[in-house]
């Protein structure tokens, strides 16, 4: 068996944190809210990103 070069996560129960899946390394999918990966990870974004939408 081999394992994909980039560990990747879909949640399509929203059951965990974008942020906290980013810092330890996980290519994040979750339904209805954005993408998020380790590379691309900041935490004013996704956070910023999560007040627009609850607004």
């Amino acid at each position: 068996m081999t394992l994909p070069a980039v560990p990747i996560v879909i949640d399509g129960r929203n059951l965990y944190d974008p942020d906290a899946m980013a810092a330890e390394g996980f290519t994040y999918y979750s339904v209805g809210r954005t993408p998020v990966t380790a590379e691309n990870h900041s935490l004013e974004s996704t956070a910023s990103a999560r007040k627009f939408k609850n607004a």
